[in-house]
């Protein structure tokens, strides 16, 4: 969580770096107290999340949503990142570094899906940063689901009866 973080000097005390080099200061007339942010973003949804999109389509998969210490002011002071833990499942998708809005950019077919272990089932690795640099990361899984395609007709232009050949 956040914390304080208190100093005091004595009179004429030096303050020194890692390295022990002293650096140049001076008692200040009031006590001073800094904040620390350790806290990092949380998301609305835990730790992981899921969703389904349709086989042949494209766009709008999931908007995740990361809060930055307040608990319900979500996608403010937090920036996003689209990953996958498993080889190239993120490869089909982007993310809105501002929002945390996931798209699908390139139509699927489920009957020849591409991640990584050919489930139909893409995990993703979302990392929320906030402004001082804490991350945290949630696992997405979009689910492409199947749709059933009508089968092409047959189109005959020619007006002839056809015969088909028996064996």
């Amino acid at each position: 969580g956040d914390g304080s973080l208190g100093l005091d000097l004595a009179s004429g005390g030096d303050i020194t770096d890692s390295a022990g080099n002293a650096l140049g200061t001076s008692e200040p007339g009031t006590d001073e107290s800094y904040t620390i942010d350790t806290t990092n973003p949380t998301f609305s949804a835990g730790t992981s999340n899921s969703a389904s999109k349709n086989e042949g389509t494209t766009g709008s998969v999931l908007d995740v949503e990361a809060d930055d210490d307040t608990g319900s002011n979500y996608d403010t002071a937090v920036s996003y990142t689209l990953g996958s833990a498993s080889g190239s499942d993120a490869s089909d998708f982007s993310i809105d570094s501002n929002t945390g809005q996931i798209s699908l950019d390139s139509a699927l077919d489920f009957e020849n899906p591409t991640d990584s272990d050919t489930s139909n089932d893409y995990e993703l690795t979302v990392t929320a940063t906030d402004d001082v640099g804490n991350t945290n990361q949630q696992t997405v899984t979009v689910s492409i689901t199947d749709v059933n395609e009508a089968p092409a007709q047959p189109s005959d232009t020619d007006g002839a009866t056809d015969e088909v050949a028996e064996g």
